[in-house]
């Protein structure tokens, strides 16, 4: 069985019982939280934890360690063991981006990527938020949205709202005359 298939059956294990239990947020909260410490340090943390060196006994202390550090539920923390037992904790990370799917899902909302050359004011930022909302048919505050900068734009806009993409960049624009001129 492949790793993402496996990622899959973990998030979808773990979601129905965050649902039984009323807890998605907390859950989709608490999961994020982990994969990003986890990751700190180029991941130095997960390695540690995944490197068979170690006695599984050490990793979990460790992992316990974290656990309470973090303030996770019970639930994610025996997870997060099951998953340490199981020589699977590399995927934790996969597991956690499928859960904050399944939870978007279940919420109502949209996440979409906005790059832009130059840092954005709030005010700008609200009109872009507003603008892609209405072209997805929601409300502003179903969207969530990760303004970034991209110096290689030059200038305007590049989003991506699930599969759609809106390019208004400069470069883009200097592309399209580029090819109009070759022809």
């Amino acid at each position: 069985m492949s790793n993402g298939s496996l990622a899959k059956r973990y998030a979808r294990a773990i979601f129905s019982i965050a649902e039984e239990l009323n807890v998605v947020e907390q859950f989709n909260t608490e999961l994020i939280e982990l994969t990003e410490t986890l990751a700190m340090n180029d991941n130095e943390l997960l390695t540690a934890l995944t490197t068979p060196v170690f006695k599984l006994e050490e990793r979990q202390k460790v992992a316990s360690v974290i656990a309470e550090r973090l303030g996770l539920d019970n639930t994610i923390k025996n997870f997060t063991m099951l998953l340490l037992e199981k020589d699977r904790l590399v995927l934790q990370s996969e597991i956690a981006q499928i859960f904050q799917v399944m939870a978007d899902q279940k919420a109502g909302r949209v996440r979409a990527s906005v790059q832009t050359a130059q840092g954005l004011s709030n005010e700008e930022q609200a009109e872009i938020r507003e603008t892609l909302a209405a072209s997805i048919q929601t409300t502003s505050d179903k969207l969530i949205i990760d303004f970034t900068i991209n110096e290689d734009l030059i200038g305007g806009i590049w989003a991506k709202v699930g599969d759609t993409t809106y390019d208004a960049t400069v470069r883009s624009k200097l592309q399209d005359m580029r090819s109009a001129l070759l022809k």
